[in-house]
Formats: structure tokens, sequence, C-alpha cells
């Protein structure tokens, strides 16, 4: 079923901002009123008195863009990805479809001065506005879905996508939900307690809470960055609460030095030792960043010295004294003449006259 024709003309003006986005995705649409759907927001149809609606402004390509970047997006990480988990592939994809990053996909290809918008709209800043963008760009991709297949559409997304590494560090709250579910089972719950400013600035403040406390706060343009904020805070603060490498192994060496304090000093080392180890590797390998081999080895070297001299500073073993040597024994004349005196048979009737 065809779309209703849109019978409000375009200005020369909004036909060439419409020509130029199609020079900036490579795509020549072979039916453009579907890129002009797409660009439409209700605003512009209601100040000029005409209805809004299917056909009309962008609300249903939008629905149809999501659903194709979700699989577009979940297609290209699977390949992209062959190692990574179930849990991996979604908390990136997340971090690659939520309105912040879109909203910055649409500001690369000037989405926002391309959109059909009402006057007021405009006013208020609503081409600078995330969540317009972003519905702009789903519904850009709905719309290239229809005129040009599955194909064209994954090209004009991964072109635009830039480096991976811009866009994963960005989820934030999958972040803290993986680490608070390890840490506590417990699945974080936002909040959004304050909003304000005017239309085209309005700034929302979040509060991310674990078990019912809040872990962390924070500030966006959006209520979803306001989240990302918060969760990143609660990440942060998180990290600083954590000891560091060297105090973790510390620690451990001197809880095992005392439990093995009956054992000789040769034993209590070794055992601080494995103990700074595991200390120190429950530390490094959290997934806020990894030590590197050489650095790391380096710091274990130090830990099992510091370790070793700890516990001979703890309970240093008192050598017994020596035992003091035998008393001299003293030897008789006879034995220094040579025993001839205890070979001589003794004369019972003594001596002669």
């Amino acid at each position: 079923m065809k779309s209703p024709p849109l019978t409000i003309p375009l200005s020369k003006e909004e036909q060439e901002r419409l020509d130029a986005l199609q020079k900036r995705i490579d795509v020549r649409f072979r039916r453009p009123e579907l890129l002009r759907e797409a660009m439409t927001h209700a605003s512009w149809n209601n100040e000029r008195g005409e209805p809004s609606g299917p056909g009309r402004d962008n609300e249903r390509l939008e629905y149809l863009g999501d659903a194709v970047l979700e699989l577009v997006v979940g297609e290209y990480l699977f390949r992209r990805f062959p190692t990574y988990n179930e849990g991996q592939l979604t908390q990136l994809r997340a971090a690659l479809v939520n309105t912040t990053s879109l909203a910055r996909l649409a500001d690369r290809l000037e989405l926002g001065e391309t959109l059909l918008l009402g006057r007021g709209a405009v006013k208020t800043g609503g081409r600078h506005l995330p969540s317009l963008l972003a519905n702009a760009f789903e519904a850009m991709i709905g719309a290239i879905f229809l005129d040009q297949g599955y194909r064209s559409a994954t090209r004009v997304f991964l072109q635009n996508i830039g480096d991976l590494a811009e866009w994963s560090d960005e989820n934030f709250k999958g972040r803290l939900q993986e680490a608070s579910q390890e840490a506590s089972g417990d699945t974080p719950r936002y909040r959004v307690v304050a909003s304000g400013g005017p239309g085209h600035r309005r700034e929302y403040t979040a509060e991310v809470l674990v078990a019912d406390r809040v872990a962390g706060s924070g500030r966006g343009p959006t209520k979803q960055a306001a989240e990302q904020s918060a969760a990143q805070d609660a990440l942060q603060r998180l990290a600083a609460s954590k000891p560091g490498a060297a105090a973790a192994a510390a620690g451990a060496a001197r809880e095992a030095a005392r439990g093995a304090a009956a054992e000789p000093a040769r034993v209590r080392r070794r055992v601080a030792e494995v103990a700074a180890d595991r200390g120190a590797s429950s530390v490094t390998a959290q997934p806020q960043g990894v030590m590197p081999a050489r650095a790391r080895r380096g710091l274990l070297s130090a830990l099992r010295s510091a370790a070793e001299a700890l516990v001979g500073r703890l309970t240093p073993e008192t050598p017994p004294p020596p035992a003091p040597p035998p008393p001299a024994r003293k030897r008789s004349r006879r034995g220094r003449r040579g025993g001839r005196g205890r070979n001589r048979p003794a004369n019972p009737s003594g001596p002669s006259a």
C-alpha cells in the first residue's frame, strides 16, 4: 500500500538540503519521497495545517529503521568479533545504537540541518536535540532499506561509525551492570531526580542505585545521557574504593604470615610470596585495564621481596645459643710419659729395703 501523497511543496532551499544529503550518504533514491518522509518532523506539518501520521512524518520510518539497525549492527559485530560471547556482543551493540551514539552519527551527516522542522522547534534548538537527531538517523536507515535494500543500509551505517573505540566505552550502564552483578548480584536502577533549563537546553540529573543505595549521579541533555553519566560516576567510585595491587598483595602477605607464624621462616616466606602473587592478580585482572606482563612481573617480584623482608621482621627466629665447649680433660703425667706407668705391675709388698 502506497503512502498518501505529500501535498506541501518544498522550498528551493529545503530541496537542496535533501539533495546534498543524498550526496553525503552516496545514495540516489529511486523514490525521493521516502527520504523526504524520513526528514520530516510532525511539527513541520502542524505549522502548515497538514495532518501528521503515516506517510507524512518520520515516525513509522523511525520504527522500521530501529529494527534494521538492530540487525545491521548485530550481524556486523557477530562477524567482526568471532570470539566475543553473547554478553559482550549485546553490550557493544547497545553502545552503538543508543540515543547518544545515533545522535552523533546524525550530526556527522548534518541531519539536523536537513530536517524539516517547524519554526517553533527550530527556535527551541530542535536541530541539535539528541532525541530528534537519533530518530532522524533511524528514519533515514529505514528509508534506505525500503528504497535500496539491506546492503545499502548496512553500507551507510558502517561507513559512518569510524573507529569502534569511540563507541565501546560509551556504555557505562552496561559495564556497571556487569560489575554490580559480578560483585553482589544486584541490578542497578536509575531515577531522574531533577530537570531544568529552556527547551533547547534541557538538563537532567539522574542517580543510579545499587542495593537501594545511591552509587553515583550525573547530568546530561537527555535522560539517557544523564543515566550514562551516573553510571560512569558509579564506576569511578567503585574503582577508587578498591585497593591497589601493591596494597592488596601486601595485605595478603601480612595475613598469610600471621597464619603461618608457627612455621619456620623459610616456609613463612614461601606462603607470603604465594599470597602476594594472588592478591596482586585479583586486582590487576579487573576489566578496567590489564597491567602489562612485564610491569606485573616486576611488581610481583618486588612484592615477594617485600613479603620476605616483612616476614623476617614479623617473627624473626632467634637462633639457639651455642653449646658450651666440653671441659678440658686433664691428662696425668703418666699419660704424658707415654703410659709406661700404667703397664708397670704393682708391688704389694711395698718397696724393698
